[in-house]
């Protein structure tokens, strides 16, 4: 029997844009910096109905710093291809261990924010750049909260956990 994979270890890059041409090629957009490791993967995970799901990958055609062309095993019909049109994409954490990749706040999404005296804030679910003020939208349950960043702000970082501990402002 097969086990679903743990969301807990991957990190979501980007997402499935549109179909491109009619052999099921699709368009994805992803963060800035990753197209190096992108062309290096032999799988994307697809977020399908909350589970996800490895679609292997057939070619790669880089169309700018952050979107590529890709055609993947399964997916060989444009109507195939445009179920997925919308679809997150998400890789594996460790992916990011082998690679010279920047850091970019934006792979922060999915993260856990954890304050300074340790209790748990929620989940960062968007980062923003407010005129080069970083925030991030945390959410717990039915809350949101905007938390300014700064990397002076920054107490730890477990990549592999997928948590951040930072100093957040009083009254939080």
């Amino acid at each position: 029997m097969r086990k679903a994979i743990d969301k807990a270890n991957c990190t979501e890059i980007g997402y499935v844009k549109k179909t491109h041409g009619v052999k099921g090629e699709v368009q994805i957009v992803f963060q800035e910096g990753l197209d190096e490791l992108i062309e290096g993967l032999d799988y994307l995970f697809f977020d399908v109905e909350g589970l996800l799901v490895p679609f292997f990958i057939d070619s790669i055609f880089s169309i700018g710093p952050n979107s590529a062309i890709l055609q993947f095993e399964t997916l060989r019909s444009k109507e195939k291809a445009a179920a997925f049109a919308g679809c997150k994409l998400f890789i594996e954490t460790e992916a990011f261990d082998d690679s010279d990749v920047e850091f970019s706040p934006q792979l922060l999404k999915g993260f856990v924010l954890i304050d300074q005296h340790r209790k748990e804030r929620g989940t960062i679910t968007a980062v923003d750049d407010y005129g080069g003020n970083m925030v991030f939208t945390v959410g717990k349950g039915r809350n949101e909260l905007l938390v300014p960043f700064h990397d002076d702000l920054l107490l730890e970082f477990d990549p592999r956990k997928k948590k951040i501990v930072m100093q957040c402002p009083e009254g939080l």
